[in-house]
């Protein structure tokens, strides 16, 4: 079983770095894309594209745009939320 894990802001990357298991996939939502260059949890790592870009940043994850990330909810077991 996988999940995917939503992660808002960068009070709550601890809680998600200790919950995410291998198998999961961690999307750095909003504020939580500056965390993107030194955020390196043991699964996989995408940052919103369109929250990046609002931002003026290039993170040295892979970009994650809405599309895709309708896709990753499809392909995940659970989708959960961290405000």
């Amino acid at each position: 079983m996988s999940s995917l894990h939503l992660l808002y802001s960068t009070a709550n990357a601890p809680l998600v770095k200790a919950a995410a298991g291998q198998n999961d996939t961690i999307v750095l939502m909003g504020q939580a894309v500056t965390l993107a260059s030194s955020y390196k949890p043991d699964c996989k790592l995408l940052a919103s594209a369109s929250a990046c870009q609002a931002r003026a940043l290039s993170p040295s994850c892979g970009m994650s745009s809405s599309a895709e990330l309708v896709q990753l909810s499809v392909q995940h077991t659970r989708v959960i939320t961290w405000p």
